[in-house]
């Protein structure tokens, strides 16, 4: 069984709703109930992920013919409906689609423009997905980097560049004591997640205790006022609309029940899995970057995701590493 982890990199702002207000927040993002972490819902993703198919499930299967060519391109059709799902032949999709869970969040800060935060709550979700995709290697060294935050629970590791952070300021003699653990930690994370060189993870990388984290992750997302005009252009609706900001940086874990049937090069077909038939259709061009819109305003410019893939686990030695955006 093909699990891989994923990493989506937000390249612009990014607003996945639940269709409810939260306070003075309209359209606030989803949150999970327990902890109010931003989170994208797993259908939400999928559906998605759907849309930016080549050839989406709804795509009716005009003219085609009985040559080579035509019988290839159904079977790619077919390949995805059968990934995820229809209400005839194929049923439920054989694609699997796990939660984006926050990994990263974007802050300001002084001293630098921004820091990338994360904590010790959100740094053991991440090692137990790794268990759960097979790359347990990974999730102990993990693990042995979060005990050591542990034992320096209430310790801030921010950059040493930094005084504040969304207004809180920190010792500097503290803060030049701990950046062994955090250059060791942002470098493991970029190894983890795939993550590219663009974010400068080593240069930005802050970690904070659950309680201040879950704070900022409540209080620090970026909310604009929308507004709706008549004819007259006078205001007729004013609402609030909280985003995630460009570089939140999130994980999700793609699946399968069962494999899809492909055109191979010989001209002949394959049974593949329906993880890599949906990641290799995602990719773009000669770059092979991948990258999905999810939530909305789209029309506006926002909810783009960069994807980025992780090494396969060491178990599935059957197919080559994926590392990166690059395969």
């Amino acid at each position: 069984m093909t699990n891989r982890l994923i990493t989506l990199v937000a390249e612009t702002h990014v607003h996945s709703g639940e269709g409810q207000s939260r306070g003075v927040v309209d359209q606030p993002v989803a949150r999970e109930s327990v902890t109010c972490l931003p989170f994208v819902p797993g259908h939400s993703e999928k559906g998605a992920l759907n849309a930016n198919m080549p050839f989406s499930r709804h795509d009716r299967i005009d003219n085609v013919g009985s040559g080579a060519a035509d019988e290839a391109q159904t079977m790619l059709k077919d390949a995805f409906r059968a990934s995820f799902g229809d209400e005839g032949r194929f049923g439920t999709g054989r694609l699997l689609v796990g939660d984006a869970r926050l990994i990263l969040l974007p802050l300001r800060a002084e001293g630098y423009p921004y820091v990338l935060a994360t904590c010790g709550l959100v740094l053991s979700r991440l090692a137990r997905d790794l268990d759960f995709v097979g790359r347990e290697n990974e999730a102990k060294t993990l693990r042995s980097k979060i005990d050591r935050l542990t034992r320096q629970q209430g310790v801030a590791h921010v950059p040493e560049q930094v005084t504040a952070v969304c207004g809180f300021e920190f010792d500097p003699v503290d803060v030049a004591n701990h950046q062994e653990l955090r250059a060791e930690l942002a470098r493991l994370l970029a190894d983890i997640l795939a993550l590219p060189e663009a974010l400068q993870i080593e240069r930005v990388l802050a970690i904070f205790n659950d309680s201040d984290f879950t704070h900022f992750a409540d209080v620090a997302l970026p909310v604009r006022t929308r507004n709706v005009l008549d004819e007259n252009k006078r205001s007729e609706n004013i609402w609030y609309e909280e985003t995630l900001p460009p570089d939140t940086v999130m994980c999700s874990w793609l699946g399968e029940r069962g494999k899809v049937t492909v055109p191979d090069a010989d001209g002949g077909t394959k049974e593949i899995s329906p993880v890599d038939h949906v990641l290799d259709a995602l990719k773009r061009g000669s770059s092979g970057l991948r990258y999905v819109q999810i939530g909305g305003n789209e029309t506006v410019g926002q909810g783009w995701f960069q994807i980025f893939v992780g090494p396969r686990p060491a178990a599935d030695d059957a197919e080559k590493p994926d590392a990166g955006a690059s395969t």
